[in-house]
């Protein structure tokens, strides 16, 4: 079945809309159209409200370096690749912005990840962030999976449980639209807007990825804005 043609006054609207976002957060949404044609101008209204409702209390829980994360992850296992990749970019600057280091999974290599069997990408997760400085978001991104999976069900003794069944419905509810586009993405929150930042990891990941190496350090400030 195809897919019907926005009307004249939701072009406009969706060009107004990428305009905001691109001056508010520094990127488009790719699949804005998408939301459009599902739900209408006001249906988006409301969807926007609620999402963006969700997604701050997980920022508020988790924090936004990891929020990212596990929006990445609640996607990469939903197949949806946009979101995939646009959220663990945004981890990943987040997290060279720190400290001017490379996270161990590069939203590069996600597309191949998601060729494997689950269980095989449970091994990588296992094996990339073995580190005592990855142990908190390893076993997040692994409950999570269980959460998601059904291989777990929610214990409402540990607190973290209740935000990461939140995590899971919201990019249920997002990869609804979002998997009708493609990665690459921009980084999906408002870091897009340090451009010199993203320059800066775009550097230093293809350093790594010339040199082969798993996690190269750069002494160098990290550049803002």
């Amino acid at each position: 079945m195809s897919r019907r043609e926005l009307t004249f006054g939701e072009k406009l609207f969706l060009g107004v809309m990428q305009t905001m976002s691109r001056l508010t957060q520094g990127y488009e949404v790719g699949f804005a159209e998408e939301l459009i044609r599902e739900h209408g101008i006001k249906g988006l209204r409301e969807w926007g409200n609620k999402t963006l409702g969700t997604y701050n209390e997980l920022c508020a829980h988790f924090g936004e370096r990891d929020a990212h994360l596990l929006a990445s992850f609640a996607s990469f296992w939903n197949g949806c690749d946009y979101c995939a990749y646009g959220h663990l970019l945004a981890h990943n600057l987040h997290a060279f912005e720190e400290n001017g280091s490379l996270f161990p999974i590069y939203e590069g290599e996600l597309l191949a990840l998601m060729r494997r069997r689950d269980g095989e990408n449970l091994q990588m997760l296992e094996a990339q962030l073995g580190k005592p400085e990855y142990a908190k978001r390893l076993a997040l991104l692994k409950r999570q999976y269980a959460l998601q999976s059904g291989e777990a069900q929610p214990d409402p003794s540990q607190p973290d449980d209740a935000f990461l069944v939140k995590s899971i419905g919201l990019y249920q509810w997002v990869n609804e639209c979002s998997i009708v586009v493609d990665a690459p993405a921009p980084p999906l929150g408002t870091i897009a807007k340090k451009k010199a930042l993203q320059r800066t990891y775009e550097q230093a990941r293809a350093a790594q990825q010339a040199t082969g190496a798993s996690q190269p350090s750069t002494s160098a400030p990290v550049a803002q804005g």
